[in-house]
């Protein structure tokens, strides 16, 4: 996300919008301590923002099998300080009238509850799931086939209930 908000390219693609919506997994905590920078070395996407068909996938398996506590607070605040850099990458080229929602969709609690709080001081609006349904959204009936990712079930669920409350 941030490599795509640093490229002017992507604000002559997509248009300014009255909402940025992110979904913050516990995983992109995980993978903020990793031994190189994807985002800022632009490792995915080519200078147009299309997804590289070359790209060395032997880098995937090298991170894949790297091992550290997500928990660790550093960790925590550092994908918060990439969060607060998306911001401020969006403020700089369509200014400060944009509204940012940031749903969590993990189950680590102690996480959120540590995150939660710096999020709404940064002018965030941070929900969690269990904020918009009582169903298990974090179970595999609702999760894609690699029993990580909202499915489009999860996403039926949710959708409708983030417009109800945030009044889109």
């Amino acid at each position: 996300m941030l490599y795509q908000l640093r490229s002017d390219k992507f604000y002559s693609i997509v248009p300014k919008p009255e909402w940025f919506i992110y979904v913050l997994f516990t995983d992109q905590i995980r993978r903020s301590d990793h031994p190189c920078s994807l985002a800022d070395t632009g490792v995915f996407y080519d200078k147009n923002l299309k997804l590289k068909h070359d790209m060395n996938f032997s880098i995937l398996y090298t991170i894949k099998d790297y091992k550290f506590n997500s928990y660790d607070t550093k960790n925590i605040d550092y994908t918060l300080s990439v969060i607060n850099e998306m911001k401020k990458e969006i403020i700089k080229h369509w200014g400060n009238d944009i509204k940012y929602f940031i749903l969590y969709y993990n189950n680590n609690d102690d996480i959120w509850d540590y995150m939660k709080p710096i999020l709404e001081n940064n002018g965030f609006q941070a929900y969690s799931i269990e904020d918009f349904t009582d169903k298990d959204l974090r179970s595999y009936e609702y999760k894609t086939f690699d029993k990580f990712h909202p499915s489009e079930y999860a996403w039926d669920i949710l959708t409708p209930a983030i417009v109800n409350k945030l009044k889109l």
